[in-house]
C-alpha cells in the first residue's frame, strides 16, 4: 500500500473516532463483562425449523471480537466478528439497534473491536448469525489491517508486529495457542513427577553455556555489564544445592533439591 494512501486511510479512521466521541460514546472503549467465547456461542446453535415453519427465537447471547468482514445493503449490515476461539456473522438492523447504534455502525471499520448483545438464529440462507439488539464500542483500529486474502505475509513484519500477525493469520493464532498448551502440559508432567520449578535469571554476571558465543548488555541504571543467558545450568545447580556452589570445583555437597525444572528464555549464539 502506498504511503500516501495509508496516511489518508489512517486520517479517515481518526476522523471516525472523533465522530464516535461526538455520539456520546467513550472513544477508547469500555468494559464489556460476561461476554461468551464465540466457539461456545456456536455450540448453542438452535435446531433448524421444519420446512415451511418459522424459526423459533434462539438463546440470548453476548459476544465480543474484531470486525473481519463487513457488507450491507440499505438499513441492514452484516459483520463477521472473530475472537480467539472462532468467528460468527452478526446481523445489524437500524430498527433493532436504535439511532445511536446505527450511527455507530457507520463509523466502524475492519479491525475495530465491538461488543454485541443479541439472539442466536439463522438467516434465510441458513447462516448461523447473532441478530444484534445492542452494540457496544470497544476500540477503533486506527491503522488499516493487512489485505484480506493474503494477510500479513512479510516474515520480518510478522515477528515485529506479532499482535497483527495473530489476528490476521489464523494459523499463527493456532501456533500461539498450541505453545501455551505444550508449556501447560510440561508443567503438569513435571509437577506430577516431583519436580520443583525454579526461575533462573535472564541476565547473568558470569558467562555460561560452554563454548557458546555471548551477548552482553550494559545496564545503565546499575552501571554494570551483564551477559544475556545462553544456558541455565549454573543457576540451576546453585538452586539445587541452596547456593553452596555445586559444579564449581571439588565434590558436590548433598543436594537439598534433587529435581528441578526451569522454563527459561535462552539467547544463544552457536
Amino acid at each position: 500500500m502506498a504511503e500516501e494512501s495509508r496516511d489518508g486511510l489512517e486520517a479517515a479512521r481518526a476522523e471516525k473516532l472523533k465522530r464516535i466521541a461526538a455520539l456520546g460514546l467513550d472513544p477508547w472503549g469500555q468494559r464489556f463483562d460476561d461476554h461468551q467465547a464465540i466457539a461456545k456461542v456456536r455450540a448453542l446453535e438452535p435446531p433448524p425449523a421444519p420446512e415451511g415453519e418459522p424459526q423459533e427465537p434462539g438463546p440470548t447471547v453476548r459476544i465480543a471480537g474484531r470486525i473481519m468482514l463487513r457488507r450491507g445493503q440499505g438499513r441492514v449490515v452484516f459483520l463477521d466478528v472473530r475472537d480467539w476461539t472462532e468467528r460468527i456473522q452478526v446481523f445489524i438492523g437500524k430498527k433493532q439497534v436504535g439511532e445511536q447504534g446505527w450511527a455507530l455502525v457507520d463509523e466502524l471499520d475492519l479491525g475495530d473491536l465491538i461488543g454485541v448483545d443479541g439472539t442466536l438464529g439463522f438467516t434465510k440462507t441458513g447462516e448461523l448469525t447473532v441478530f444484534a439488539t445492542a452494540l457496544t464500542f470497544l476500540g477503533k483500529s486506527l491503522t488499516p489491517p493487512p489485505e484480506k486474502w493474503h494477510g500479513l505475509t512479510d516474515l520480518e513484519a510478522r515477528y515485529r508486529r506479532r499482535y497483527v500477525d495473530l489476528f490476521s493469520n489464523p494459523e499463527s493464532l493456532q501456533t500461539f495457542l498450541g505453545r501455551s498448551k505444550i508449556v501447560r502440559a510440561f508443567r503438569r508432567v513435571m509437577e506430577e513427577r516431583g519436580f520443583v520449578e525454579v526461575e533462573t535469571p535472564t541476565m547473568q554476571s558470569i558467562a555460561g553455556g560452554a563454548a557458546a558465543g555471548m551477548r552482553t548488555v550494559w545496564i545503565r541504571g546499575a552501571g554494570m555489564e551483564q551477559r544475556v543467558a545462553d544456558g541455565g545450568s549454573d543457576p540451576e545447580r546453585m538452586s539445587a544445592d541452596g547456593g553452596a556452589g555445586a559444579g564449581r570445583g571439588g565434590a558436590a555437597p548433598d543436594l537439598i533439591v534433587d529435581r528441578l525444572a526451569d522454563l527459561q528464555e535462552i539467547f544463544r549464539i552457536a
